[in-house]
């Protein structure tokens, strides 16, 4: 099954390549004597992955038929270095559920590149396109100088609240505004003159450094000109850019980009803080029939970065400008201890059902456990991957070893009514799901080592557990927490309330109208009050992307001993 084609007994890494052994032969008196190179004919991934576990790492190329075992493979090692195909689309087009960790190389040979580019959605981490035929060469020159990973995720659905109780709606974010974009303006003087090559050249500019095009603004340093660029076909008519909060979609005309006359090239800029963050798509229209609203959503194929896609939902693509916040703990690192996450059901007299949760174990075992409840468990436990993130905070020490619940959130109707402030939702937290797993754990029972977390309607929730659970959750954070619910009404409580020994960890987006004034309104309570509170303000909106990794900081913040 597994040919070695190269004689190399201890090899720094392996090469696997899914074809016959003839056609990669070649490539053994190319190769450094550290690299072993081996060839599978007909690739089982499981069995494959098991065969290769343990030892040395492992790069993986696949061609034609090859490329989506390749792709599965990948996904089984436990650390891939480097995923290479050539001569297929990419698996995007089924829906990818969990972005690779490892860089990708697609060579495009005769694969046309438009369809190659989709290769993109399957990592978190950076991404090449090549045009020409994969050889041993290229593969080892991406191996030495690997594309830029500029470390990935989804955006929750700010969530149509239960009992008519919605949002309030309000105006863009005063931070942004549509500009012009020294780029397009010099491209459109250049298709003005004639230059017949300008276009290619701004294509193979946008392939070489990812979409969307990111630009000095001149008028602040502080800022950036931030252009959102599709390559529409002949029956093109009309594009959207839907980017998380920027776009208002009471007005999606104000998100409609502009043509260059004469060209393929659909395009909207914006002025936004060189901080900002933020995931997107594009809605192509082909037609011309219908509303604006109902144009559905496509990943920009330039992205560098993908947010994995939601029960189905359409990949998003994410856009991180050179001063975003880093997302340090987010990805697997080589040599950090793994934890485990398994799957549970516990059964609610409560709530009158049975419900999933996921769990999540660190690698090194210890007593009385510092606890982690974090809701919408589902998304946690999935598309988000909390556990590299608890991992290597573990690791470096910003956490004490923890045990991490992810209650699932369910149906929308059930989320939307037990994450509105709904008590017996906290008598099932506190009084059978946290019980349930102390029967089988060594969980603490202090609840100044027990957190809760939530976003959007989640971190209300966990605000809301934390007043009225003070026994048992002596910590909170709240990510984009909806506060305007009921008005304000839980910042109200709080006011009212004398201080009980909670400490909060508080973030929302510069882009999240709807929740600055009641997010700075509780801010104030709780100081007042005497809370310790670590707040912060991100650039950026609703946001997975920005959730993501903000987390992680929000841990650190709140003081877990």
């Amino acid at each position: 099954m597994l040919h070695e084609l190269t004689a190399v007994p201890n090899p720094r890494l392996r090469l696997v390549c899914l074809g016959e052994a003839r056609w990669f032969a070649p490539w053994a008196e190319l190769l450094p004597a550290d690299v072993g190179l081996f060839a599978v004919g007909n690739p089982h991934p499981d069995a494959l992955a098991e065969a290769l576990t343990p030892g040395p790492p492992v790069a993986v190329f696949g061609h034609g038929r090859g490329a989506i075992p390749g792709y599965e493979l990948a996904q089984r090692l436990r650390d891939p270095v480097y995923l290479f195909v050539s001569g297929h689309p990419g698996p995007h087009r089924y829906g990818v559920r969990t972005p690779l960790s490892c860089p990708v190389s697609v060579f495009t040979g005769k694969t046309e590149p438009g369809a190659a580019a989709g290769w993109r959605t399957v990592t978190s981490a950076g991404f090449r396109m090549h045009a020409r035929t994969a050889a041993a060469e290229s593969i080892l020159g991406d191996l030495r100088s690997p594309p830029r990973a500029l470390g990935p995720a989804p955006e929750l659905p700010p969530g149509q609240p239960h009992n008519g109780a919605t949002p309030p709606h309000s105006a863009r974010a005063v931070t942004t505004g549509l500009v012009r974009s020294p780029a397009i303006e010099a491209l459109r003087a250049a298709v003005a003159d004639g230059e017949t090559q300008a276009v290619n050249r701004f294509w193979a500019r946008l392939d070489a450094e990812g979409g969307p095009l990111v630009e000095p603004c001149p008028e602040s340093t502080a800022h950036r000109i931030v252009t959102f660029c599709y390559r529409g076909g002949p029956e093109t008519v009309r594009v959207l850019a839907l980017v998380n909060k920027l776009t208002d979609r009471s007005r999606l005309d104000r998100s409609r980009c502009a043509q260059l006359p004469g060209t393929d090239l659909w395009h909207l800029s914006y002025r936004l803080p060189s901080t900002w963050r933020g995931s997107y798509q594009f809605a192509p229209d082909e037609t011309g029939k219908g509303e604006l609203a109902e144009l559905p959503g496509v990943p920009d194929p330039f992205a560098a970065l993908v947010l994995p896609s939601r029960g189905g939902e359409p990949v998003r693509s994410i856009a991180e400008l050179p001063d975003a916040p880093p997302q340090r703990f987010l990805w697997p690192r080589p040599g950090v201890p793994r934890g485990t996450v398994t799957e549970t059901v516990v059964p609610s007299r409560i709530l009158g059902y049975r419900k999933r949760a996921w769990v999540y174990t660190p690698a090194r075992a210890a007593t009385d456990l510092a606890l982690l409840v974090l809701l919408d468990g589902e998304l946690w436990a999935d598309e988000l991957n909390i556990a590299p993130t608890l991992d290597n905070l573990i690791a470096e020490g910003h956490l004490p070893p923890l045990l991490a619940v992810l209650p699932e959130a369910g149906p929308r109707a059930v989320r939307m009514r037990e994450y509105q402030c709904h008590a017996p939702f906290v008598a099932f937290l506190t009084g059978e799901l946290i019980p349930a797993l102390a029967e089988t754990q060594g969980i603490t029972e202090d609840p100044a080592r027990t957190v809760i977390a939530g976003q959007s309607l989640g971190g209300l929730t966990a605000a809301f557990a934390g007043l009225t659970a003070p026994e048992r959750f002596g910590a909170v954070i709240s990510q984009s927490g909806s506060f305007w619910f009921g008005g304000g009404e839980l910042g109200r409580r709080f006011a009212r309330t004398p201080r009980l020994p909670l400490r909060f960890g508080i973030e929302v987006g510069s882009d999240e109208r709807t929740l600055d004034e009641p997010t700075a309104r509780l801010h104030e309570v709780l100081l007042a009050r005497g809370y310790p509170v670590d707040f912060r303000e991100f650039s950026g909106g609703h946001d997975r992307a920005c959730w993501r990794g903000g987390i992680a900081e929000r841990l650190i913040g709140i003081g877990l001993r």
